[in-house]
């Protein structure tokens, strides 16, 4: 036997339950209370004689309204009469083409599109889904209407009258399709007006029952309005006398509302258990926790709790003793809380007790007092940790010389900390030859009538420590911090800048003597290149004084070949100022006595930490004697050269002088052959011979001319304009002998419209000259038999910042220079040549003639093989030629 266990009710059905006879029995409570008990007994059958008329009437009503049936014949009525009309336009398009009354395609068009919407329609309402009355009435068309359109859709597509007309068969099935829908069609109309009148006949019985229903519900409703106007006016005058006592505690309560609303602080009020009763809007902005629900009637501990588990859920902690620190100070009524709101306010929470019992809670907005409070806290811990970090010792003194204040930096300097020094005497720190003027200065500020400081120095005797300068800047001021102050102002420790400004003095006299006492010229400029320094060496030489030149710009007071793009990138700063390097050039200027002197300058520019030029300094060596006595070397050298081409030349003059006694002989010969035979003399072949005669003679002359002209002295000589093209050749002349007896082919190949260069040609030639033979001598020593050996002069034109320049280069084949020498090949003494054959002192001097005439010298290995030395020199041309400028057919000596 199996037992069935009963499940129980669903929980939320049970309390829906609950509820719903809650709310009868209130309602009912209240209806008996405001109508009595008869009221709501006529209240109740007057109900039910409403309800039961309404639903009569309803019933009626809904039996009559057959909407379904109505709707269902009119759409049965109209579905039949359009198609009815769609087959008659179909009929109306075929009649005046049959009859020939129309045009065919356009009849034809409209026949078919007539047709088409004829067929969709009846093809819609034989498809229906439903069984109702219009399909069993269009019925027996819809079965045959497949049929139809196959019998009649073919003819209308073919119809063309009078060649094509339609066969009889298919117009009397036409006409057949339209008297069947014109009957149907007036048969839907005809049951349509049936069921209407149908419709009229129930509508007139069920408007006078209910006519009678709502005159029942009329007669209900007017018991109902008599009794709750009579339980309204028994309720009204109730309601009064509750109007009368709600108005008075309502004025009490919004007097007391508005009071505590108008109050600048926060007022929240709880009953003698703790309980909250009240509070306002300023409260509940401080705690927004007051305005969740149910906590009105909450105790202060619940409240506590409450406020903790909200702040706690929100990320706020509070700390695990926070709810019980708060009902302490609740309950103490004594102690005072500060707390700061998320908007930044603060406020302060207090509580007070009054005579019945209650307490108030007063929250006051005390953000302006914090607020200055903190920033005067900030302020002070700034000012001292200002002052304490200031190497300046801040202090301040009152009338009787004490200190009121003193800056931490004190200890550094008197020996001992700041707080030890207030109250003492600003005198016993003070050495005792210095107080009196210290006195008299602390004297002057007081008494002055204007608020202007004081600076002095003294020295400062510590506590401990020795003794120091100090510099001291004060004035009189009431607004210190120190109470009574008199005097206010900073001590600063002096002592490395007496004893650095001691040293600078003591070195600035020293380096005053030393420029002044050297034999060099010093001058320095500033940026704007003007003259801001000269010394004693530059004034004598130049005759210009220093109170003359200091101020004016460089080119009034020197003429300085500084190029203008290395001045650009110094002034500019294009170019890394640890990348600058002193320059050095040759200047010539006129002394007092009117003699000129070579001057060897070294420019260096002057940067400050930013790695800006503010100075260049230009220090000048006078160079004239050693530039006599170079030249005079030079001349040595020349002579010397001169005398080793003696030789050379004695061949070189043989050679036409041989030429010269053949020709003669063979014009002499000719002359006395024909004198012997009585013949004519060959005029043509003895002027021939007399030509040669001539043009060997003019060699040998050049020859001579050239050896007299490169034996000139040139010291006395002064700087003229020449053609690069003269010194060229004339370097070549003297030195081709001995280059093609060395086994090597000398080239040419110099532009005859080169302009011309500003200088000495035979210093020029004495250049090339040098440069030819050490090529020689490198090619002589070539251990290389397949090279060719060979030297190449060459100049060009070339243009540079706007300038014209004429560069000229020397190359050879040999096994060119080792980079040890590269490096050093322009030091004095140094030479590769073997003991007794070189000096050492021939390259020097030519980059010195090369750098006198403005020009430069350099010299690289070329990749070929062998050397190249390279020298720049500016033309007296006054613009620069078009690129490409002196490309003529070059000549050539072999």
């Amino acid at each position: 036997m199996s037992s069935v266990t009963s499940l129980p009710p669903h929980p939320a059905l049970v309390s829906w339950f609950a509820k719903s006879v809650a709310v009868v029995g209130l309602f009912s409570r209240q209806a008996t209370l405001a109508l009595g008990l008869r009221g709501v007994a006529w209240a109740s059958g007057a109900g039910v004689v409403g309800l039961i008329s309404c639903m009569v009437a309803f019933v009626l009503i809904m039996s009559a309204f057959n909407t379904a049936s109505i709707d269902h014949r009119r759409t049965e009525t109209e579905e039949t009469a359009a198609l009815a009309a769609n087959f008659r336009e179909v009929i109306r398009g075929l009649q005046p083409v049959q009859y020939g009354t129309a045009d065919i395609d356009d009849s034809r068009r409209v026949v078919l599109a007539a047709w088409a919407s004829f067929y969709d329609r009846l093809t819609a309402i034989c498809t229906q889904d439903d069984s109702g009355s219009t399909v069993a009435l269009l019925s027996s068309i819809c079965e045959v209407r497949v049929d139809f359109r196959n019998l009649v859709l073919p003819e209308v597509e073919a119809f063309n009258p009078p060649a094509r007309p339609l066969e009889p068969r298919v117009v009397l099935a036409l006409l057949a399709m339209g008297r069947d829908l014109h009957e149907r069609a007036n048969a839907a109309a005809e049951n349509l007006s049936k069921l209407v009148a149908d419709m009229a006949r129930s509508y007139r019985t069920a408007i006078l029952v209910l006519t009678l229903s709502t005159a029942g519900f009329v007669a209900a409703g007017l018991v109902l309005i008599f009794l709750v106007g009579r339980g309204s006016m028994l309720h009204f005058e109730q309601w009064q006398n509750a109007a009368a006592a709600a108005a008075t505690a309502a004025g009490s309560r919004d007097l007391l509302n508005e009071t505590i609303e108008a109050l600048p602080a926060g007022v929240v009020l709880y009953d003698a258990e703790e309980r909250l009763i009240l509070f306002n809007s300023l409260a509940a902005s401080v705690t927004p926790e007051l305005q969740l629900p149910g906590m009105i009637g909450m105790t202060y501990t619940a409240l506590a709790h409450e406020t903790a588990k909200a702040r706690n859920a929100a990320g706020v902690g509070l700390g695990d003793d926070w709810e019980a620190s708060q009902i302490a100070r609740f309950r103490s009524k004594k102690s005072r809380g500060l707390r700061q709101l998320p908007d930044g306010r603060w406020f302060e929470w207090s509580e007070k007790s009054t005579h019945a019992g209650r307490t108030v809670g007063l929250r006051v907005d005390v953000t302006e007092r914090r607020t200055r409070e903190l920033e005067i806290s900030r302020a002070q811990d700034e000012y001292q940790a200002l002052v304490d970090s200031l190497s300046d010792v801040v202090f301040a003194v009152d009338m009787e010389g004490k200190f009121t204040f003193v800056g931490g930096g004190a200890a550094a300097l008197f020996g001992v900390p700041a707080s030890q020094l207030v109250g003492t005497r600003f005198r016993n720190y003070v050495d005792p030859g210095d107080w009196l003027r210290a006195r008299d200065a602390a004297y002057a500020v007081q008494v002055s009538p204007s608020d202007d400081g004081c600076q002095i120095e003294f020295l400062l005797v510590p506590v401990a420590g020795e003794r120091r300068h100090v510099e001291i800047k004060f004035r009189k001021t009431r607004a210190f911090p120190g109470v009574g102050s008199a005097l206010a102002g900073v001590i600063r420790d002096v002592e490395e800048r007496v004893l650095l400004s001691a040293r600078l003095n003591d070195e600035m006299r020293r380096l005053r003597s030393i420029v002044g006492s050297n034999g060099a010229l010093i001058l320095m400029v500033d940026r704007d290149l003007r003259v801001v320094m000269v010394n004693s060496g530059f004034t004598s030489i130049s005759g210009i004084g220093e109170a003359d030149a200091i101020g004016r710009s460089l080119k009034e007071v020197v003429d300085c070949p500084l190029e203008a793009s290395l001045l650009g990138q110094w002034l500019d700063g294009s170019v890394d100022h640890r990348d600058h390097r002193p320059v050095q050039f040759c200047n010539s200027i006129v002394d007092t006595a009117g003699r000129t002197r070579i001057i060897s300058v070294t420019a260096t520019p002057i940067h400050d930490e930013a790695g800006i030029m503010r100075n260049i300094v230009f220090i000048g060596v006078d160079d004239t004697a050693r530039r006599e006595t170079e030249l005079l070397l030079f001349d040595a050298n020349r002579l010397k050269g001169i005398g080793e081409m003696a030789a050379t030349m004695a061949h070189e003059v043989n050679q036409p002088l041989q030429i010269i006694r053949l020709a003669a002989e063979m014009a002499s010969e000719d002359i006395g052959e024909a004198l012997n035979s009585g013949s004519t003399v060959d005029v043509s072949f003895v002027q021939g011979k007399l030509e040669r005669i001539v043009t060997q003679v003019d060699r040998a002359s050049r020859l001579v001319m050239g050896l007299r002209a490169h034996a000139r002295d040139t010291l006395a000589e002064d700087a003229t304009e020449f053609a690069v093209a003269a010194a060229v050749h004339g370097a070549v002349d003297l030195t081709d002998h001995l280059v093609r007896q060395a086994g090597a082919v000398l080239a040419v190949a110099v532009p005859i419209a080169l302009p011309p260069v500003l200088g000495h040609v035979t210093r020029l030639e004495q250049v090339l000259i040098n440069l030819i033979n050490n090529a020689r001598d490198s090619l002589a020593e070539l251990q290389d038999m397949k090279r060719e050996k060979s030297i190449s002069v060459f100049a060009e034109l070339m243009v540079r910042d706007g300038q014209e320049f004429v560069r000229l280069a020397v190359e050879d084949t040999g096994a060119g220079l080792a980079d040890h020498v590269l490096k050093n090949l322009f030091v004095p003494f140094l030479t590769t040549k073997p003991r007794g054959k070189g000096t050492g002192l021939g390259l020097p001097l030519c980059r010195r003639i090369v750098e006198e005439m403005g020009g430069t010298i350099a010299a690289a290995n070329r990749r070929e093989g062998g050397a190249r030395f390279e020298i720049v020199l500016p033309t007296v041309s006054k613009s620069a030629a078009p690129a490409g400028a002196g490309n003529l057919e070059p000549e050539t000596v072999a």
